[in-house]
This record gives structure tokens, sequence and C-alpha cells, in this order.
């Protein structure tokens, strides 16, 4: 997740639509009761390529939300650097989950280091950060949102370093995000098996950037559908945003987005992990 050119920042993304124009009574009747949501992105290049939370928020937006979207990222962290106070986006992480902080935040959508929950010397470590920044999370009255990520793509060399095939990486991802969010009872939103649906779906449509490992803007796209069916419970095949590919491919991505949170595939039974909690 460290692209050299990874930046590291720490912003507000507030919505930057103005009426300028006199409001009517019934225009201003509308906007103040638009359903209003804040939310907080903690992760990597994972999150910030292609700005997903700006993605996001244009879906919120389309579904008929005043969005904040806020984002604390840098390339290549894990979780256990976010949950560290003395690290310098740990104490960035710390700020915006201080108490102070109550009721700030609707939800935090964290994103884990690609690679960490699939290895056997990394999951508990993925566990144990993860713990501890739901508890910080909740205490401030927000909901965690596990964003659960994809496995490299075929012919990469970090499959090959670890001696993984895809379909081994993905269900490593995914068995080890579900298990803890089962354990603390927080909502996963399954990107990595809207990745291999879509793959399955449409082998032509690209969902990563060259280097195999991160998301191309469609790929960002799916990221962001997935995430808001999660969180919100809506249908991403009922949100008029606009994707720069065919109506075709669209239904595609929507439709994967759809599938993996309302009809999650089952974790075949070899990948099943548990959090020995």
């Amino acid at each position: 997740d460290t692209p050299t050119d990874a930046p590291s920042e720490a912003q507000t993304d507030a919505p930057t639509e103005k009426n300028t124009e006199k409001k009517t009574e019934k225009s201003t009747a509308n906007a103040d009761t638009r359903p209003e949501l804040s939310v907080l992105f903690i992760g990597n290049s994972y999150t910030y390529y292609n700005s997903l939370w700006t993605i996001f928020r244009g879906l919120a937006s389309k579904a008929g939300y005043k969005v904040t979207v806020s984002s604390i990222t840098s390339g290549g962290y894990t979780l256990e650097k976010f949950a560290d106070p003395s690290d310098e986006h740990g104490k960035k992480v710390a700020e915006a989950l201080d108490p102070k902080n109550a009721g700030k935040y609707d939800f935090v959508v964290l994103q884990e280091q690609s690679k960490r929950p699939a290895l056997d010397g990394g999951r508990d470590r993925f566990y144990n950060a993860t713990r501890e920044l739901c508890e910080k999370i909740r205490a401030i009255g927000a909901e965690p949102i596990l964003y659960s990520t994809w496995a490299r793509k075929e012919g990469s060399e970090d499959l090959d370093a670890e001696g993984w095939s895809v379909e081994d990486m993905k269900w490593r991802l995914d068995a080890a995000y579900s298990a803890i969010g089962k354990e603390l009872g927080v909502k996963v939103a399954h990107v990595g098996l809207a990745f291999d649906e879509v793959i399955a779906s449409s082998p032509e449509t690209e969902l990563y950037d060259p280097d195999k490992t991160h998301p191309s803007a469609i790929g960002s796209y799916v990221a962001a559908a997935t995430i808001i069916a999660t969180m919100l419970e809506l249908d991403p095949r009922e949100i008029a945003y606009k994707v720069n590919v065919s109506d075709e491919v669209k239904t595609v991505l929507d439709t994967a987005a759809y599938n993996v949170t309302y009809n999650t595939p089952a974790i075949p039974e070899e990948y099943i992990t548990q959090t020995n909690k």
C-alpha cells in the first residue's frame, strides 16, 4: 500500500455545492430536511487512491444525504500505527476520537494494510488494533465500519512471494475481517469479494492500477458503492451516480456491491478463522 508518491494527510472534504441563487421557501425546506451524515475514513493508499471518500460522498449525496467526509490516511500504514497516539498519524486519530468529539461522526471506516489480515503473523495485531479503535469510535457515539480489501491481481509478485493464489489471498483477507467483525458486532464492507464478482462477470473491466495492487478509478467506485451499501443499507443499483463506464458495466459494478452486502458469499471452511475471544 505504499506508492512512491504516497501522500500523508488529514483533511476534511466537506460538501462544496452551494446554491448562489436566491433560495425559495421550498428549496430551503428540502435542503434542511436532508439527513445529515458525517463520516471519517482511516486508512492508507487503498483509501486515498482516487479520493475514495469523494466518490462515497457523491454516492451519499445522490442518495439524498447532506454529507461531510473527513480522512486520515498515510501510505502503507497499519491500524496498529493509527491506534498508537505516539505515532505521527496515530496522534491525529487519537485527536479525532477524543471524547471531546462525542457526536461529531456518525461512522468511522477502518482500512487495514492490505496484507496484514491475511498473514498468519499479522492477523492478531490486526485484531488487537481493530478492537482498540472500535472501542474509541463507539465511545464517541460513532459506528465503526470495516473496509475489507481485495487480493492482488493475478501475476502480482506479492502473491508469488507469499505462495498465495488470488483465491487464497481473497479468502484470507475476508475471513479475518469477518472474524473480528463478528466478535465486535461491526459491519464489514466486503469490497474484496465485490472485486472478485466484477472480475468474474466482466473480466475486461479493469479494477486495478497497473501496479496490480492499488485500485483504478473504477475499483475505487466499487469500494465506495460497497461501503455505502453496508453502512446505510442502501441498494447501489438505485443510486444515479455517474461512472465512466457503459450502462451495462455500471450494472455489473452495482450488482456486485449489492450482492456481497445482502447475499454475502460463504467463506470456504478451510479459510474460516477465529479471533480467540
